[in-house]
Protein backbone atom coordinates (compact mmCIF):
# COMPACT_ATOMS: atom_id res chain seq x y z
CA UNK A 1 0.00 0.00 0.00
CA UNK A 2 1.50 3.26 -1.19
CA UNK A 3 0.62 6.50 0.77
CA UNK A 4 0.61 9.61 -0.59
CA UNK A 5 2.66 11.50 2.02
CA UNK A 6 2.16 15.12 0.87
CA UNK A 7 -1.25 13.86 0.87
CA UNK A 8 -1.39 13.08 4.62
CA UNK A 9 0.45 15.57 5.64
CA UNK A 10 -1.83 18.21 3.77
CA UNK A 11 -4.78 16.55 5.81
CA UNK A 12 -3.09 16.77 9.17
CA UNK A 13 -2.53 20.54 8.78
CA UNK A 14 -6.39 20.70 7.38
CA UNK A 15 -7.11 18.90 10.69
CA UNK A 16 -4.72 20.90 12.92
CA UNK A 17 -6.17 23.77 11.46
CA UNK A 18 -9.69 23.04 12.74
CA UNK A 19 -8.73 21.98 15.48
CA UNK A 20 -7.37 25.73 15.80
CA UNK A 21 -10.30 26.96 14.48
CA UNK A 22 -12.71 25.44 16.97
CA UNK A 23 -10.47 26.37 19.89
CA UNK A 24 -10.46 30.08 18.85
CA UNK A 25 -14.61 30.05 18.10
CA UNK A 26 -14.76 28.87 21.84
CA UNK A 27 -12.42 31.28 23.35
CA UNK A 28 -14.36 34.28 21.14
CA UNK A 29 -18.10 32.78 22.62
CA UNK A 30 -16.33 33.14 26.32
CA UNK A 31 -15.65 36.04 25.30
CA UNK A 32 -19.43 37.39 24.14
CA UNK A 33 -20.40 35.47 26.84
CA UNK A 34 -18.96 37.77 29.15
CA UNK A 35 -20.18 40.81 27.94
CA UNK A 36 -23.52 41.69 29.63
CA UNK A 37 -26.65 41.09 27.14
CA UNK A 38 -27.57 44.95 27.04
CA UNK A 39 -24.31 45.55 25.91
CA UNK A 40 -23.73 43.26 23.35
CA UNK A 41 -27.15 43.77 21.73
CA UNK A 42 -26.28 47.58 22.02
CA UNK A 43 -22.66 46.54 19.50
CA UNK A 44 -24.47 44.42 17.62
CA UNK A 45 -27.23 47.02 16.83
CA UNK A 46 -24.92 49.79 16.15
CA UNK A 47 -22.87 47.90 13.58
CA UNK A 48 -26.28 46.35 11.52
CA UNK A 49 -27.40 49.74 11.54
CA UNK A 50 -23.63 51.13 10.05
CA UNK A 51 -24.35 48.90 6.97
CA UNK A 52 -27.70 50.66 6.21
CA UNK A 53 -28.00 54.34 4.60
CA UNK A 54 -29.47 56.47 7.29
CA UNK A 55 -32.40 57.64 5.02
CA UNK A 56 -33.23 53.66 4.69
CA UNK A 57 -33.10 53.27 8.45
CA UNK A 58 -35.37 56.11 8.97
CA UNK A 59 -37.99 54.87 6.62
CA UNK A 60 -37.46 51.09 7.55
CA UNK A 61 -38.16 52.46 11.53
CA UNK A 62 -41.25 54.55 10.78
CA UNK A 63 -43.00 51.27 9.00
CA UNK A 64 -42.08 48.91 11.37
CA UNK A 65 -43.70 51.81 14.22
CA UNK A 66 -46.50 52.07 11.90
CA UNK A 67 -46.96 48.07 11.39
CA UNK A 68 -46.64 47.54 15.20
CA UNK A 69 -49.53 50.56 15.74
CA UNK A 70 -51.64 48.80 13.67
CA UNK A 71 -50.90 45.33 15.60
CA UNK A 72 -51.32 46.95 18.82
CA UNK A 73 -54.93 49.09 17.59
CA UNK A 74 -56.23 45.36 16.88
CA UNK A 75 -55.77 43.71 19.69
CA UNK A 76 -57.03 46.68 21.47
CA UNK A 77 -60.73 46.03 19.03
CA UNK A 78 -60.19 42.31 19.91
CA UNK A 79 -59.71 42.94 23.92
CA UNK A 80 -62.68 45.30 23.76
CA UNK A 81 -64.78 43.23 21.60
CA UNK A 82 -64.56 40.32 24.19
CA UNK A 83 -64.96 42.28 27.41
CA UNK A 84 -67.84 43.79 26.18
Amino acid sequence: MDLDVAAVDKAKREVNSLIGSRSRQRAKANELEAIPSHTLREMVRQHLESHIAPDRLTKVLKLAEEEERKGLEQLEDLIGRGAA
